[in-house]
């Protein structure tokens, strides 16, 4: 009988070594996950600021487009303006200046 409860206790202490032992092996994933996650968070928040940035640098980048299509525009039409004074402004011998200038 007490052969018996000896082997029952022996039993119950590898148990319960093998559970300690899970759990400290369920402890160590557990906090490199942890670890891990909080590595992935800051990337997620670098990720999202460079995009902010992206989208940033985008927008300007089409304002300044259409400044520059603007200013081309503006130039085309003070050429058109122009054209035609110089002609005149060349063959009298004079300098041309625009309307209202």
């Amino acid at each position: 009988v007490l052969q018996s409860e000896g082997l029952v206790m022996e039993e119950e202490l590898c148990r319960l070594r093998s559970q300690a032992e899970l759990h400290r092996m369920q402890t160590t994933v557990i906090a490199t996950l942890e670890g891990e996650r909080a590595t992935l968070e800051r990337e997620r928040d670098t990720l999202r600021s460079t995009v902010d940035a992206l989208r940033t640098a985008q927008r300007k980048g089409d304002q300044l487009e259409l400044t520059t299509q603007t200013l081309k525009a503006e130039l085309e039409r003070q050429g058109a303006v122009w054209r035609p004074l110089r002609r005149e402004g060349g063959r009298a011998g004079q300098i041309a200046r625009p309307p209202g200038g």
